[in-house]
C-alpha cells in the first residue's frame, strides 16, 4: 500500500509531554484537516501504545460521511493487550488486531485479530503490508508515536508525510518525532522531498514525499 503517517509536533520536533500528554499540540483547524486525510484513506494504522496512552476512535468525523465508507482501523498490538473498553472498537466500521498471538480471552475480538509474522519481538511491518495488499487496502495513514514512526523510516515503508508544526516548544524532555539509532554521518540521514506548505490555523502543514516518488 501507499504509506503515509501524519504527525502534529510542536516546532522543536516533539510530539507529547514526557508524560504522555499530547492533547492538543495542534488547533482546530489541523485537527479538522486530519479528517480529510482519513477520509480518503482505506485504513488508519496505530499502535498498541497509542491506543493505551490516548484512547483515540481513529474515525472520520465529518457531518454526512456514511458509516459503511468509514477506513479500516488497524493495531498493531503484538501481546494482545488491548481491552474491550476503547474507543477504536466503538465505531463503526472493521477493526483489524495484528499479533503475534492468536487468542484472547475476551470474546468481543473473536474475528478481529490476524496472526502475523515475527520481527525483533514485535509485528512484522512488511507482513502486514501485504496481508494489506490483499485485502486491496491500498492507501494507508499511520497516526502513532515515535516508536512505530521510526520503526517505519527504519525500514523505508514512509512513502509521505504530513507534519502540522505547531508554533509552541514542549523541551528537549518531551517525545520526539521518531525514536531511531543514533546517526554519526549526515550520509546516512533520511532524506525527503518537500511537496507542499500551507497554514492551517496557527499551524503550518509541511507534506513530504520519499525522493523516488515526486
Amino acid at each position: 500500500p501507499y504509506i503515509r503517517t501524519k504527525i502534529a509536533a510542536s516546532i522543536d520536533g516533539k510530539t507529547a509531554l514526557l508524560n504522555g500528554n499530547s492533547k492538543w499540540i495542534s488547533s482546530k483547524e489541523s485537527r479538522n484537516d486530519v479528517q480529510l486525510w482519513r477520509a480518503r484513506s482505506c485504513a488508519i494504522v496505530t499502535s498498541i501504545d497509542t491506543v493505551i496512552a490516548d484512547d483515540p476512535s481513529l474515525n472520520v468525523r465529518i457531518n454526512d460521511f456514511l458509516d459503511n465508507n468509514q477506513p479500516t482501523r488497524v493495531i498493531l498490538d503484538s501481546q494482545l493487550r488491548i481491552k474491550g473498553h476503547y474507543k477504536i472498537l466503538k465505531s463503526p466500521g472493521d477493526v483489524i488486531l495484528y499479533s503475534l498471538q492468536q487468542i484472547h480471552d475476551d470474546l468481543i475480538f473473536e474475528g478481529m485479530i490476524e496472526n502475523t509474522e515475527e520481527q525483533d519481538g514485535h509485528v512484522s511491518l512488511e507482513s502486514i503490508f501485504l496481508d494489506l495488499a490483499n485485502k486491496e487496502i491500498n492507501e494507508v495513514m499511520f497516526e502513532c508515536g515515535g516508536i512505530l514512526n521510526g520503526a517505519l523510516l527504519k525500514q523505508n515503508f514512509i512513502d509521505e508525510m504530513i507534519i502540522y508544526l505547531a508554533p509552541c516548544i514542549l523541551g528537549d524532555q518531551a517525545n520526539n518525532m521518531f525514536r531511531l539509532p543514533e546517526i554519526s554521518v549526515m550520509s546516512d540521514r533520511y532524506n525527503f522531498n518537500l511537496t507542499q506548505v500551507d497554514r492551517i490555523g496557527d499551524d503550518i502543514r509541511i507534506i513530504l514525499k520519499k525522493s523516488n516518488l515526486v
